[in-house]
């Protein structure tokens, strides 16, 4: 399995309020990566993504 396929499994796993804040806050990453309340660190390849 790949780590996107991985991702994708655990997104699905989410209740569905979570998905949409989720998706939500993506939508915020890709309009405003600098957004106030979105905090990243990176581990390894990816980014981790911290909500206030």
């Amino acid at each position: 399995m790949s780590k996107i396929e991985e991702i994708e499994a655990i997104y699905e796993n989410l209740s569905e309020p979570i998905q949409k804040i989720a998706k939500k806050n993506f939508e915020l990453l890709k309009i405003n990566p600098s957004y106030p309340y979105l905090h990243f660190k990176k581990i390894s390849d990816f980014y981790q993504c911290e909500l206030e």
